[in-house]
């Protein structure tokens, strides 16, 4: 399958075993998830991510401007998340890095935040994510959203969603405006 046909398959959230099918491979299928899922993870694979471009930038604003930044994501291995963080340049500007099961989605999402952070502070959050995921992880702690759509989903499918806010890219994302010029952005 050419790599543009697979993201867009993925964009719009066609399953796996939609994907494999278009290359007659279906019948494959649980041989395919049993090696995604050992070699997602794994140090070959992890040095091909990329930083999207002006991400790294935004933060490091943020971070000069006294934001706690707080990663969340779903990995099986902490570890090896925070060797990537720390080879790509994140780790620095994080206060914080929260990992659930990839199994347990955005609820899984939501209670390992709620685990370290009150309710008085999620509140007040701002939870930046690109997936329906993280929609879903916001919406169960009761704070604002602002999805952005050049990572996994696309405008089109994340605005159905209904986020607070629906960005291009988190380069875009002014925070000050958002809150209304609020200095205490903790």
């Amino acid at each position: 399958m050419p790599i543009e046909k697979y993201w867009e398959m993925k964009r719009n959230r066609c399953s796996r075993r939609e994907q494999l099918a278009v290359t007659n491979s279906e019948s494959s299928y649980q041989c395919f998830l049993d090696s995604w899922l050992e070699l997602i993870e794994s140090s070959e694979m992890l040095v091909l991510d990329q930083v999207q471009p002006g991400a790294l930038e935004k933060l490091q604003v943020w971070k000069g401007e006294g934001i706690y930044l707080v990663l969340v994501t779903m990995r099986k291995n902490k570890e090896a998340l925070m060797e990537q963080l720390q080879r790509i340049g994140l780790l620095p500007l994080l206060d914080d890095v929260i990992v659930s099961e990839h199994a347990t989605g955005g609820k899984g999402k939501s209670a390992a935040v709620r685990v370290k952070y009150s309710d008085d502070i999620l509140r007040v959050a701002l939870w930046i994510g690109d997936t329906e995921v993280d929609f879903t992880a916001s919406r169960e702690i009761g704070c604002k959203i602002c999805l952005v759509s050049n990572g996994i989903r696309t405008s089109e499918f994340l605005s159905q969603l209904g986020p607070d806010w629906l960005y291009d890219s988190i380069s875009d994302v002014n925070i000050a405006k958002l809150f209304g010029g609020c200095q205490d952005h903790r």
